[in-house]
């Protein structure tokens, strides 16, 4: 969607539509040490992203509000890295859909059934993505090791196949459509439709 290629001209409500969750960005690349440290912390701080955004030697985590400022802050995210990281091609992102606000309020034991319509679900569509990797097993799982981790610390489910990019349009893609699995769950789970996957996907089109 084109739309998204300008954050900054999406209504408020347009950004929700895109980004109805707060998602959490992990981005596995070392920063540019060549640079200076305090100037790299200080356009961190600039950012002024959520809590719990930090950088070190090998691992850069980012959390983004949702709707459209939650978009800006990733267009801002991508610029930021681009000046100051350094793509790292032997390893990836991972990205976490925050499920707070109904994290305690589902069994998530049909989801990690492998047998299950909304797990085989989700896995195709992950398929598309592409991801040859060894290090995570495709599945869904508590934990890590699995394209997607349950994370009760966190209260999201974290999604570990993105490649590595500091590109925005691709941050973005990945993100809306984990949003868009991510929405797909939460009805499944939430609202007594664990029996009738069919019918959720329909009622997602309309």
């Amino acid at each position: 969607d084109n739309m998204l290629h300008e954050p900054k001209l999406l209504t408020e409500t347009e950004g929700l539509q895109y980004l109805p969750y707060s998602v959490g960005i992990e981005i596995e690349c070392y920063w540019n040490d060549k640079l200076d440290k305090n100037q790299v912390e200080k356009e961190l701080r600039n950012l002024n992203l959520l809590e719990n955004s930090s950088f070190n030697n090998t691992e850069n985590k980012f959390r983004i509000r949702k709707g459209k400022q939650g978009l800006i802050e990733l267009f801002n995210i991508s610029n930021y890295c681009k000046r100051n990281l350094l793509l790292n091609e032997g390893s990836g992102i991972h990205y976490h859909i925050d499920c707070s606000e109904w994290y305690d309020d589902v069994n998530f034991e049909i989801l990690t059934d492998s047998n299950s319509e909304i797990n085989k679900f989700i896995l195709s569509e992950l398929d598309s993505w592409g991801y040859d990797g060894t290090y995570n097993t495709r599945g869904i799982k508590n934990g890590k090791f699995y394209w997607v981790g349950i994370r009760e610390r966190f209260k999201t489910l974290e999604y570990r196949i993105g490649e590595m990019t500091f590109d925005y349009y691709l941050l973005v893609k990945r993100i809306v459509h984990l949003c868009k699995l991510n929405n797909i769950i939460e009805n499944f789970l939430t609202k007594g439709n664990t029996n009738n996957l069919k019918k959720l996907l329909e009622n997602n089109k309309s």
